[in-house]
C-alpha cells in the first residue's frame, strides 16, 4: 500500500521507519539526531496542509524524538547501487489490471448491468468514461448496446409512451427496437455517448452530418436524432478547428418595411461621384422610390454640392409631383448627416434612416441603382 503514497509521504515514512526501528536509542535523546537527507521533497511539510489521519499519527510520533533534518545536495552523492540493480525490478507493474472486488462477487446483479460491466472488463484498451461511462475510443459494440438496454431498464415505463407513437416494437427480453434499430432514451448524457462513439473517437476521426448520421441509423434511433446530431457537430471544437467551411458566411439582411402605398414616400438617396465633366456638372444626385415603383430620379450637380443646394435640387424636380418623403434612406454622407439636413427633416417630419457606408443590407435599393445607371454610362 505505501508503493501508492506520494513522494513526499515516502520520503517522510522513511525517516518514521528508521527512526521507531532504533527507537530504544533515539527515543528522547538529550543531544539532537542529525537525519541526513538530500531529499527536497521533504520541505512539502514546512507549510501546513490538510492530512490524512495516518500522516498525522506520524507527527505525533515525531515529537518524541530530539531530531534535526541536514541536507546534503544530491550531485556530491553517489547512488546506492543496491537500489540500482538492474535485476531489481521483475518487471510486474505494481498496479496494473488490479481487480479489487472481482465481478463473480456481486450477486443478484441485473442482468444488463452485469452484461455491460463482463464487455467492459474484457476490453484490453484502457477505458476513459467521461460522459456516462460511455466516452471510449475503443468501446465495443456489445457494450454500447448493453448501457442502451440499461438505460431502457431505468427508464421503462416513460419508453412506453413512445411505443404507438413511434412506431416500436418490443423484442422477447422487453426492449423496445424502432425496425432494426435500438431506442435510445432521452438522456442527453447517453446520447451524447452514442456521438462519441460514431464522431469523436479515434476511429470514427470526426465525419461530417451526414456521414455521422448514416452511421449511427443502422444501430440506433431516437425522437429528432437528425437535429441532435446537427447540433453536437457544430458545438464539436475540433471540427470548427480544422473542417474547411465551403460555404462562406453571408451577411443577415435587415429589410426596411413598407410605410405607404403612394410612390416617393419612402426614398433612397446616393450620389454618383468622379464623373467625367459634362456641361459643368461631374456628379449625379440619385432618388429612387424604395416601396413602391423603384423609379429613379437622376439629377446632374457638382460634388462640390451642398446639404442647402441638395435640399433645392428635391424641392425644384421632385416635391411638386410627389411631395415631401416620410422617410430618407441614404449613407452617412456629410450632406445628409449635417446639421441643416437633420434640422430639417425633424421639421418636416421626415424620419431618416441613415446607415453605415457600402452597407447594402440596409440601402441596397440605392446601391444597386447605381450600378445600373453605371452600367448605361
Amino acid at each position: 500500500m505505501e508503493r501508492n503514497y506520494k513522494v513526499f509521504d515516502r520520503e517522510l515514512l522513511g525517516i518514521i521507519c528508521a527512526l521507531c526501528h532504533w527507537s530504544h536509542l533515539l527515543y528522547s535523546t538529550v543531544l539532537p539526531i542529525l537525519i541526513w537527507t538530500d531529499h527536497q521533497n521533504l520541505t512539502y511539510w514546512i507549510e501546513p496542509h490538510k492530512v490524512s489521519p495516518c500522516t498525522a499519527t506520524w507527527q505525533v510520533e515525531l515529537t518524541q524524538y530530539n531530531y534535526e533534518l541536514q541536507h546534503k545536495r544530491g550531485e556530491t552523492m553517489k547512488a546506492d547501487a543496491l537500489s540500482h540493480r538492474p535485476n531489481f525490478d521483475t518487471g510486474n507493474p505494481m498496479n496494473e489490471h488490479l481487480i479489487v472486488l472481482p465481478l463473480d462477487q456481486f450477486k443478484g446483479m441485473p442482468k444488463s448491468i452485469a452484461e455491460a460491466l463482463k464487455a467492459q472488463s474484457n476490453s484490453t484498451s484502457e477505458i476513459t468514461l467521461a460522459v456516462a461511462g460511455l466516452e471510449d475510443s475503443t468501446l465495443e459494440e456489445e457494450s454500447l448496446d448493453a448501457r442502451v438496454k440499461l438505460y431502457q431498464d431505468k427508464h421503462y415505463q416513460s419508453l412506453l409512451t413512445w411505443k404507438d407513437t413511434h412506431g416500436l416494437r418490443l423484442d422477447g427480453q422487453n426492449y423496445l427496437w424502432k425496425g432494426n434499430t435500438l431506442v435510445v432514451v432521452e438522456n442527453n448524457d447517453l446520447r451524447r455517448g452514442v456521438l462519441h462513439h460514431f464522431h469523436t473517437s479515434k476511429t470514427a476521426k470526426h465525419p461530417g452530418i451526414t456521414k455521422t448520421i448514416q452511421l449511427i441509423q443502422p444501430h440506433y434511433w431516437w425522437p429528432h436524432m437528425k437535429d441532435f446530431v446537427t447540433t453536437y457537430i457544430k458545438g464539436c471544437a475540433t471540427c470548427q478547428m480544422n473542417k474547411i467551411d465551403t460555404h462562406s458566411t453571408r451577411p443577415p439582411l435587415f429589410p426596411i418595411t413598407s410605410s405607404s402605398n403612394l410612390p416617393f414616400q419612402t426614398i433612397a438617396v446616393d450620389f454618383i461621384t468622379k464623373l467625367p465633366l459634362s456641361y459643368g456638372n461631374d456628379t449625379i444626385l440619385m432618388i429612387t422610390d424604395h416601396d413602391v415603383s423603384k423609379a429613379s430620379i437622376f439629377l446632374p450637380c457638382k460634388e462640390t454640392i451642398n446639404a442647402v443646394s441638395v435640399a433645392e435640387l428635391y424641392a425644384t424636380h421632385v416635391f411638386p409631383h410627389y411631395g415631401i418623403p416620410l422617410k430618407v434612406i441614404s449613407d452617412r454622407d456629410p450632406h445628409f448627416n449635417s446639421v441643416f439636413t437633420t434640422n430639417l427633416c425633424k421639421l418636416l417630419g421626415i424620419r431618416q434612416n441613415i446607415s453605415t457606408a457600402y452597407h447594402p443590407q440596409t440601402d441596397g435599393q440605392s446601391k444597386r441603382t447605381n450600378q445600373s445607371l453605371e452600367t448605361y454610362l
